[in-house]
């Protein structure tokens, strides 16, 4: 039994030994305790251990070839066992007095202090068993770990990857071997065989200071915002970093294509203003041609009249092109591929005039040398009349998506439109009114798209707007002053293009300075909109839907009637429909708690004479509905 538990003794001693270098602690016990089995504790321990052992085996061998003997005597045989008797009880007494556990020495753990004690030989099984656990623990954390969608990866101070979740791990395509030797962050991040100089992920390695920052990443064709901070043992050693990136890929493009609509919005501003104030044909044409070219990308354009005593297309402008090769253009209708767009009043495509349908060029020889790939001829339409016929031209393939193409049907529009005002400026007035239709409807599908962006509920900015003219006509606003009312309801939360979809998008509280970045967006609203002037009416709304009767709203802090009319209008109607619609943190509340909680803010949030108006048109439709 002996030999059993020092053998037993000996083993545990390896194991914790073998612990001890993979984890640089003790085994654990089953009571939190650690034994106190210490391989480094005293290399003069460790020297009489192994001696002892060796003492005793050699002893009992020596023991029991002796009992073997037929010369062995009885005195002999009693005075090896005595020996052997004193030897283990010596070799017990040492074990008792230095290996037992240490008392008071607290040993450092990651969060608290423990005291060791050490147990008896079970505590190696209550080891085993805490090993256990700490197994289905860590593959918990690791399974938990691979399905957070963000990209993780863990950077020793040397660039490498040592650790990924599955989102990185797909992501960056890391090996499928493993992340052991040199797995290096800047190659599977950016395709580079050294760390980049405008890589600040890297300078937080270099630096030990954390970073935060938005970046396109052209090898990974994302837009990722990152987040990495510096990593530290128990000992403050530095290890390297803790990198994280989010795909935002699709809420930069959303951002992206809200400002190319906000511009191209402003575009045809511009060439309205150019149609109503240039009499002068060929100049307004010359500023078309120019927008056209620009905001569509294409690489050249041209634009042919129609002569109404000939019935010719005749060349009037152009752009980018290389030579005079359109100059002296004078078509039939239905001759080449603009006389036959103007003859079918159909838009005609050519995605690749290289495959024949270049010989519908019949005009200058020096066309060929253009070497244009994609070709448009829209017909221009003023009225039902054709007008002439708008060429885009560009040197390499073009997709064009369905943006690109109403934005070319409504420049179209336009164009048709400055044409026919030069023939009959007597009806410029209902032009106009065509064209402020046509800007409606392209701010109605952009507060679609900002509410949509905002996680809005769907309809909301057409609801308030029209609730918001109910109530303005209620009161006795002027008809006058009704389109910039209801422009300026459906673009109310316009400066909020201007907040980081990681503070707007945030599903928590923001914090001090979170709200502080958000309260801007109202400033952000006036900005934009003060430099399109049919819109700068618009922005009593947009600038002021925060300010609260009592003067404690923002972004000035107005107070009564200092807060323009349209934008206390707006306040009421706006949080009746937010209370009223679905929110993910909570359902609809009933018209009529929505509406009593309204009157209890009257005089506070809200000018009492528009609470009353606009409970008074609610009792009106619920009559109606009734």
């Amino acid at each position: 039994m002996a030999t059993k538990n020092i053998l037993e003794f000996a083993r545990r001693f390896v194991d914790s030994h073998n612990h001890f270098i993979a984890t640089s602690k003790k085994l654990p016990c089953a009571d939190n305790t650690h034994a106190d089995i210490n391989p480094y504790s005293s290399a003069v321990h460790l020297f009489f251990i192994w001696v002892a052992i060796i003492f005793f085996i050699t002893s009992a061998l020596f023991i029991i070839l002796t009992l073997s003997s037929a010369i062995m005597t009885a005195k002999f045989l009693a005075g090896a066992a005595l020996l052997t008797v004193i030897v283990l009880a010596l070799v017990c007494i040492y074990m008792f007095r230095h290996l037992r556990p240490e008392v008071n020495k607290p040993a450092v753990k990651a969060d608290r202090h423990i005291t060791g004690r050490a147990g008896d030989i079970g505590c190696a099984v209550d080891g085993f068993q805490a090993h256990e656990l700490l197994l289905i623990s860590r593959l918990d954390w690791e399974n938990t770990f691979d399905t957070i969608p963000d990209i993780i990866t863990v950077h020793d101070r040397d660039f490498n990857i040592i650790r990924a979740n599955m989102s990185a791990r797909k992501a960056l395509k890391l090996p499928a071997s493993g992340l052991s030797g040199a797995i290096k962050c800047y190659k599977y991040y950016h395709s580079k065989n050294s760390p980049p100089d405008n890589c600040q992920s890297c300078d937080c390695l270099r630096t030990r200071q954390p970073v935060e920052f938005e970046i396109y990443e052209p090898y990974l064709d994302s837009f990722l915002e990152i987040r990495a901070v510096p990593r530290y043992d128990n000992e403050n050693n530095f290890l390297g970093i803790i990198h994280v990136a989010r795909d935002i890929t699709d809420h930069r493009r959303a951002r992206e294509k809200s400002s190319l609509q906000f511009k191209r919005l402003n575009v045809l501003h511009s060439i309205e203003k150019s149609i109503n104030s240039a009499m002068n044909l060929s100049s307004m044409l010359d500023h078309l041609v120019d927008q056209v070219t620009t905001q569509l990308g294409i690489d050249a354009a041209s634009l042919l009249l129609l002569d109404k005593q000939t019935r010719l297309l005749d060349y009037v402008v152009s752009k980018g092109f290389r030579s005079d090769a359109l100059k002296h253009t004078h078509l039939k209708l239905g001759e080449g591929n603009a006389g036959r767009a103007a003859c079918e009043q159909n838009i005609i495509y050519l995605k690749n005039l290289g495959n024949g349908d270049m010989g519908n060029f019949i005009r200058s020889g020096l066309f060929a040398e253009e070497e244009f790939v994609s070709y448009f001829a829209v017909p221009l339409l003023a009225k039902g009349e054709i007008k002439g016929v708008l060429e885009l031209f560009h040197r390499s393939p073009l997709e064009p998506d369905p943006d690109w193409l109403d934005f070319l049907d409504t420049i179209a529009d336009q164009a048709a439109t400055a044409i026919d005002k030069a023939a009959l400026f007597d009806e410029l007035q209902r032009s106009y009114a065509e064209i402020s239709l046509a800007y409606d409807s392209t701010i109605e599908g952009w507060s679609h798209f900002l509410d949509m962006r905002d996680r809005e509920t769907e309809g909301h900015s057409q609801r308030v707007a029209e609730m918001t003219l109910r109530v303005a006509h209620e009161i006795g606003v002027e008809e006058g002053d009704m389109v910039h009312i209801r422009r300026g309801a459906l673009l109310h939360d316009i400066g909020k293009m201007g907040i980081p979809d990681s503070i707007l998008l945030k599903p928590g509280k923001l914090t001090h300075y979170e709200r502080q970045i958000m309260e801007c967006h109202p400033g952000f609203a006036l900005d934009m909109l003060r430099k399109i002037d049919y819109l700068k009416p618009a922005t009593d709304i947009p600038y002021c839907h925060h300010e609260r009767w009592d003067g404690k709203g923002y972004p000035r802090g107005l107070k009564g009637e200092d807060i323009p009319l349209a934008a206390r209008i707006f306040a009421v109607v706006d949080v009746c429909d937010a209370l009223c619609s679905d929110r993910p943190y909570r359902e609809a509340w009933p018209r009529d708690k929505a509406m009593k909680h309204i009157e209890s803010l009257s005089g506070i949030n809200f000018d009492p004479r528009i609470v009353k108006a606009f409970w008074e048109l609610e009792h009106k439709r619920s009559l109606l509905a009734y």
